[in-house]
């Protein structure tokens, strides 16, 4: 299983733990890691030019979402730890809307 989320604002030093049934628990994954990692898959998207790409079928306007590595399994828990101060829907948005589950791959 992969696990996306759609990220508003994260700070630098949240934290994000994965855990499944069938994998060791991963090491944390820093808030400055994932805005990077988002970062350059901003930068990959196509140009917004006025209409979506055909070719690619790609809306310019959305944003990327940050995968997990693989995980085996049949269930996953995730841990998100911020900085005091700061609530989850600040960062994920409404409960399950900020969320995306797959099988193990993206398309």
């Amino acid at each position: 299983m992969q696990l996306g989320l759609a990220v508003r604002a994260l700070p630098d030093r949240a934290s994000l733990r994965l855990f499944s049934t069938a994998s060791d628990d991963l090491a944390p994954i820093s808030g400055a890691e994932i805005k990077a990692s988002l970062e350059r898959d901003r930068a990959a998207m196509p140009m917004a030019s006025g209409e979506p790409d055909s070719a690619t079928e790609t809306n310019a306007d959305a944003e990327p979402l940050f995968w997990s590595p693989l995980l085996l399994g049949d269930s996953l828990t995730l841990e998100l730890t911020l900085p005091e101060g700061l609530e989850r829907r600040d960062v994920l948005g409404a409960p399950g809307g900020g969320l995306r589950c797959g099988p193990g791959s993206r398309t």
